[in-house]
């Protein structure tokens, strides 16, 4: 019995680690800018564009084809206010009236199956531009087949947007990236990711099924 009750120990041990937790971002609201080079767009509006047709690492993220950040003082003709409140700040933009573009950052390397990894993303609707943007992840460079909340920011203003994707065992020593996609100019904020395994309960469940199997043929023999 003292064996199995060591098994039930290890087994609560391992259950207690299996809880969701924050994945960093770095530069998640893009606040952080260096070496940006900002043209006006109207009062209190000024973007730089830093998104070339191979990709450039800026403040954390890569910017593929047209994305930028807009440095705004709102109310203005894009936003009537800002995601996180306040009347100042810089968000992320992908895509133009011309071009889609994507926002990109890794995060990481997968290490286990059966992870569910969520992404929260503020989500704003440029006045004059109805498309919004698309958030989703990517495993080894590849779209997966994810799970996207509905999103439907009003003109001028912001949503959360979340999009949950759970790893298979194809996924594992592949790299996680964050893609926010716009076909239009598509603005973003506050960007966070978390990662989850099975409940604790899962396993500590499990783990007394198996105990209580294993108690059961001791008596019988």
């Amino acid at each position: 019995m003292k064996r199995f009750g060591g098994i039930l120990v290890c087994l609560i041990t391992l259950a207690t680690v299996g809880l969701a937790g924050p994945i960093t971002v770095n530069n998640p609201g893009f606040e952080t800018v260096t070496g940006a080079t900002w043209t006006a767009c109207g009062t209190g509006c000024q973007f730089d564009l830093t998104g070339t047709a191979g990709g450039a690492v800026f403040n954390n993220w890569t910017y593929l084809n047209a994305a930028g950040e807009f440095d705004l003082t709102v109310p203005n003709a894009l936003f009537n206010t800002l995601s996180g409140g306040g009347s100042t700040g810089i968000v992320g933009y992908a895509g133009s009236g011309v071009a889609a573009g994507d926002i990109e950052q890794s995060v990481g390397t997968i290490s286990t199956a059966g992870d569910t990894y969520l992404l929260t993303v503020a989500v704003g609707q440029r006045i004059g531009y109805p498309t919004i943007g698309t958030i989703s992840l990517l495993v080894g460079g590849l779209a997966v087949n994810g799970s996207a909340s509905s999103c439907t920011p009003t003109s001028g203003g912001w949503a959360t947007c979340t999009y949950s994707y759970t790893t298979v065992a194809a996924d594992v020593s592949k790299t996680l990236t964050i893609d926010l996609h716009g076909s239009t100019q598509a603005t973003f904020d506050d960007v966070t990711l978390t990662d989850s395994v099975p409940e604790p309960s899962t396993f500590v469940f499990g783990g007394l099924g198996l105990l209580a199997v294993a108690k059961l043929a001791r008596r019988r023999k």
